[in-house]
């Protein structure tokens, strides 16, 4: 019986989205681009204390001129920004969700993570499949409700960036 390391990486090398394998404190943990051909990356990790699930992973982080922007924004507007992520967020009920800011009080976001968790007895390549399509559509859904307030394209706002210290940070945080 393969082991579900196998099972993710077999499925994700006949999808063409294997960017890379990344060695850290993970039992595995590969970087995908998801979809295919896209400068969109996503994780998937194993934690060492949960053998039994994986977790599909976007991590986002504000660029400067985002935080610029968004230090600019009044409380009030920056406020309505950040409960309307959430609430986006909260909406999409298969994920989970982290925040981290700058200084909670004045809610200057920082970065966050999107995250699905799938277990074991209950993952096959279709809900494997649709799993990164639903982490994918909530980091969308997430760059929309930014940039309707910082009015900054999409393009600006960057991913995941696989293997840096930064992204890693986000996996101590999370795991």
């Amino acid at each position: 019986m393969k082991s579900i390391e196998e099972k993710v990486k077999t499925w994700i090398k006949s999808e063409k989205i294997l960017k890379e394998s990344i060695t850290d404190h993970h039992v595995f943990h590969f970087s995908v681009n998801f979809p295919r051909g896209s400068p969109f990356s996503l994780s998937i990790v194993q934690p060492p204390e949960k053998r039994d699930m994986v977790a599909i992973i976007s991590a986002t982080q504000l660029v400067p001129e985002h935080f610029s922007r968004l230090k600019q924004l009044d409380m009030e507007k920056r406020s309505r920004m950040i409960r309307d992520l959430r609430i986006m967020l909260l909406s999409r009920p298969s994920v989970g969700f982290q925040l981290f800011f700058e200084n909670p009080r004045d809610l200057t976001l920082q970065r966050y993570l999107i995250v699905l968790e799938l277990y074991e007895d209950g993952i096959n390549k279709t809900i494997f499949m649709h799993s990164l399509q639903e982490v994918h559509k909530a980091f969308l859904l997430s760059l929309e409700v930014i940039n309707s307030y910082l009015g900054v394209p999409a393009q600006y706002l960057s991913g995941r960036t696989s293997g840096s210290s930064e992204s890693d940070k986000f996996f101590a945080e999370y795991t």
